[in-house]
């Protein structure tokens, strides 16, 4: 949760205005949330089969789909012609958005047991396929944040997250796999804790999220 809390501090930062409006920024928000989780899992995976750890990180990209729809479908509902962004007529980095949303929710149902079982032959193969959605993935998502350059407005703030995503995620890896680090979130106790953890960071996002727009917002009626 440290991690969104700066992400979305950058995003709000010096130049991040005017503002789009309170569900407008929440909702914008709530992709910010997403972009992270994503960022964040693909650090932070590796686990035996099976275990706490590894439920967790499933149970993770089940809220990060479920925040990337709420995100895509709130804009539809506050603002309908937000559809032409859906239409192959759209920027490239809409469609590219779209595409992200597609790749999660294919990378998400295909990593849960039963599909998994009958789309690959061992798990070997699923850790190879999965590795090469997830890039996909995170490679469209990011496309689609950084192009939109919705409270993006300075090169500092494109830099600062950019070093958020990557470079601190990388280097807790890098530490990790020298063993001079544990892993970058504790390993849940039992599988009642892998189900709690990501619950508790989905409301965590919404008041974040909530808090962010409501201080763009007071922030834009003072510019």
């Amino acid at each position: 949760m440290g991690l969104v809390l700066l992400v979305l501090a950058v995003a709000l930062a010096a130049g991040a205005l005017p503002s789009g409006g309170f569900w407008w920024d929440f909702l914008a928000a709530l992709g910010y949330c997403a972009l992270t989780l994503i960022a964040f899992m693909g650090w932070d995976s590796e686990s035996p089969v099976r275990t706490p750890r590894l439920r967790m990180h499933r149970n993770l990209a089940i809220l990060a789909a479920v925040i990337a729809t709420a995100h895509a479908l709130g804009y539809l509902a506050i603002d309908p012609t937000v559809l032409e962004y859906l239409m192959p007529s759209a920027p490239n980095y809409m469609l590219l958005g779209v595409l992200a949303w597609l790749l999660l929710i294919a990378t998400t149902y295909s990593s849960l047991p039963a599909p998994r079982k009958r789309a690959y032959s061992d798990f070997g193969a699923f850790r190879s396929w999965h590795r090469a959605l997830y890039l996909l993935l995170l490679g469209a998502t990011a496309w689609h944040v950084f192009a939109t350059e919705f409270s993006l407005t300075s090169i500092w703030q494109v830099a600062a997250l950019l070093s958020l995503l990557i470079g601190a995620p990388l280097a807790a890896y890098m530490a990790r796999r020298a063993g001079k680090a544990a892993p970058v979130t504790d390993a849940p106790a039992a599988d009642r804790d892998a189900d709690l953890h990501p619950v508790l960071c989905g409301v965590a996002m919404l008041m974040l999220s909530a808090s962010f727009a409501g201080l763009k917002a007071a922030a834009c009626a003072t510019c």
